[in-house]
This record gives structure tokens, sequence and C-alpha cells, in this order.
């Protein structure tokens, strides 16, 4: 299967334990397959809704003097390192000596990349299991 954007969070330690969780349920048969589907997927949409309402209530700030920022671009996956930083979080104020961000850039998403089929030529064709009638 293949993994969407919307499933990255399935990576972070909350998303790992739900799997997990899904999984050890499947396993004593006490969940179908389609209710852990189910479950992830659900997941997958709280946690997206979540982090929207979350951004704007968010602020970030970095001092250029503790140090440079180590960045990263692999598929369009963005790293940012910073060295030190302050978040703030409606009233409440969290230093962090180390912060790691990870950004997905879904406008230029380049793995999604798509195949071409070859065409089909006629000993393609005879190769071809015949349909049973």
């Amino acid at each position: 299967m293949e993994k969407t954007d919307e499933q990255l969070y399935r990576h972070s330690n909350l998303g790992y334990t739900l799997s997990r969780a899904t999984d050890d349920l499947l396993i004593q048969n006490q969940i179908t397959p389609a209710n852990a589907a189910a479950i992830l997927s659900a997941f997958d949409t709280a946690i997206q809704e979540a982090f929207t309402q979350v951004r704007s209530a968010i602020t970030f700030k970095y001092e250029e003097k503790e140090g440079s920022v180590i960045y990263r671009n692999v598929e369009n996956i963005w790293t940012f390192v910073y060295p030190k930083m302050s978040i703030q979080v409606a009233d409440k104020v969290i230093h962090a000596d180390k912060v790691k961000i990870i950004v997905v850039d879904k406008k230029q998403d380049s793995r999604k990349k798509k195949v071409a089929k070859a065409p089909k030529t006629a000993a393609a064709a005879d190769a071809a299991p015949a349909d049973d009638v």
C-alpha cells in the first residue's frame, strides 16, 4: 500500500503506539482488519485537523547568535534543525536546546512519480494469458 501525505503522522510516537495497539487487537481477534483500517484512517484525519487548528497558535523564536541552522531537502521533504529555540504556545514559553522540524512540500511533491506504460506489441499480446471462456 502506498503511503499518502495524510499518513505521515503514523510514524510519530502517538501514531506508532496506535498502530501497535490495533495490531495487538487484530492478533487477539478483538477487531477486524476493516476496524483497524477505520481507526487508523480516523487518526489520520483527526491529527491533520488538530495541527491545522494549532498552526496559528504557535510562535517560534530563533536566535541566530546561538548557532547555525542545519537544513536539507530530499524528495521535497525538508528537515530543519535549530540549535536553540523558544516556542510560545498560548501563554506558555518552552525553551529547547535543539528543535527538529520536518516539512513536506506538497506543491512540488516529486514522490508521486508517474510511470509510463510500454506500448503493447504483438509479441507481448501473444504472451498474455488467454481468458477462459
